[in-house]
């Protein structure tokens, strides 16, 4: 089985140092759906360059903010730097067809999402507050943390709505700061080159 990564690739059999010392940069093209799983790699002295061609939001973004740079292509869609829950209220159609449900639960709020009742106002502001919220600034936090100087201060990113849960197009000049730089689909691989000589 052979994975790759960049211009890279390694087999089952090499070990994680041999992997290292054979690779100079990593160059990874991202899209949503993408757990966080390079940032072991970003603590090290590898280079790391993102090229979004289609789209990168949320976890996607959440995943590749520790990168040295983030290229957007010209219709890339970036940011959704925000938390969603849902609740699917089923109450009133289970009520049609002559359903009840009667969860029996030990803790206060083990069936606050249960889909068979409306959510309780209690409920509500519990996964707001102490769930919602709290991810939310832990993403911010992150985010903010990865992308270092390259990012607006909270105040200015306030200001522009940066972390709002919008995604946003390269042109949007109110988000620049979420990539390094835009361009033609050839730059990235010239910046793994020049991330590595200047390392």
């Amino acid at each position: 089985m052979t994975a790759s990564l960049g211009v890279a690739e390694m087999t089952a059999a090499e070990s994680e140092k041999a992997f290292c010392e054979r690779v100079d940069a990593a160059l990874y093209k991202a899209s949503s759906g993408t757990g966080r799983f390079f940032s072991d790699i970003a603590d090290s002295y590898k280079p790391i360059i993102v090229s979004v061609k289609g789209i990168c939001a949320s976890a996607c973004y959440y995943a590749v903010s520790p990168a040295d740079a983030i290229y957007a292509d010209s219709n890339a869609l970036i940011g959704s730097i925000g938390v969603r829950m849902d609740h699917w209220n089923l109450s009133e159609i289970m009520s049609t067809v002559g359903v009840k449900n009667e969860p029996l639960t030990a803790g206060e709020f083990k069936d606050a999402l249960d889909p068979f009742h409306p959510l309780s106002d209690s409920t509500r502001e519990f996964m707001q507050k102490e769930i919602l919220n709290t991810m939310h600034e832990k993403f911010i936090t992150d985010v903010e943390l990865g992308r270092g100087k390259k990012l607006l201060s909270r105040h200015d990113a306030d200001a522009v709505s940066l972390y709002s849960g919008r995604v946003w197009r390269r042109h949007d000049h109110s988000h620049s700061s979420c990539r390094r730089r835009s361009g033609h689909w050839r730059p990235p691989e010239g910046r793994v080159g020049q991330l590595w000589l200047c390392r």
